[in-house]
């Protein structure tokens, strides 16, 4: 499915609980503020990101691209 926002910007919408239900999922702790600041006494600088669309900024390996290719009118896309 293709939404368009306001302003023309395109979002190309997929259902891929199938996919989600096969793939193995890997667990990460992420520290929490306290452990990253005793992890680094002699810290000098420090500052701030905004990751809030980072996710669409991560590539994916090759045979992971393979599941997430899908197909338009005009044309293939991985």
């Amino acid at each position: 499915m293709v939404t368009i926002f306001k302003g023309g910007k395109v979002r190309i919408c997929h259902d891929r609980k199938d996919l989600n239900r096969v793939i193995r999922r890997e667990h990460y702790k992420i520290p929490t503020v306290e452990e990253v600041v005793v992890s680094m006494p002699d810290a000098k600088v420090f500052s701030v990101q905004d990751a809030k669309s980072g996710f669409l900024q991560i590539k994916i390996d090759y045979e992971s691209s393979l599941l997430t290719t899908f197909n338009t009118h005009v044309g293939r896309y991985r």
